[in-house]
């Protein structure tokens, strides 16, 4: 009866040990490559048989929005008659473009300084995320390997109490 008893609790031993390695399993593909197609597909299959029909509302609205617009307005000298006026003019319109063409530019820098500020920010975002996923994803391996150790320890312990109770004779 006892050699009976050491089969009975290896066995059972033997499958939870099986069941444990075999769902950590399962789930650490899931995670790292999602469902099997096979899966995917029944689960569809189960949901496109199971589902309601939809009931689907459509209306329309239109609204007035409003519009911007810029423009930009150049103020220039008229070259005069004589050859002087003419040269006081370009020299006048030239500083006048020098001008503008300084206010541009520090408005670009200014803007450029913003969007590599912004892309700097966003990149320190999806950093900070990264290690934040990453450090999830190591706590579940090793959580994942504990739970493995722990089904191969019993699936061995149940496989030596079988062979136990098959091999003394009681």
């Amino acid at each position: 009866m006892g050699c009976l008893w050491l089969t009975i609790v290896g066995g059972v031993l033997e499958g939870v040990g099986f069941v444990f390695i075999a769902c950590e399993l399962a789930r650490i593909q899931r995670q790292e490559f999602g469902a099997p197609q096979f899966v995917v597909r029944i689960k569809g299959w189960v949901r496109r048989l199971l589902r309601r029909p939809r009931v689907v509302e459509l209306s329309a609205a239109m609204g007035g929005g409003v519009g911007s617009m810029r423009a930009n307005l150049r103020v220039r000298q008229v070259p005069g008659e004589t050859l002087e006026e003419r040269v006081t003019a370009l020299e006048s319109n030239f500083e006048h473009l020098e001008g503008e063409l300084g206010e541009r530019s520090r408005a670009f820098d200014r803007r450029f300084e913003s969007v590599e500020q912004a892309q700097r920010d966003m990149r320190a975002d999806i950093d900070q995320q990264q290690r934040e996923q990453e450090a999830r994803r190591r706590e579940s391996l090793r959580s994942s390997v504990a739970l493995q150790a722990w089904g191969t320890l019993l699936f061995v312990v149940g496989v030596v109490l079988n062979v136990l109770g098959s091999v003394v004779s009681c």
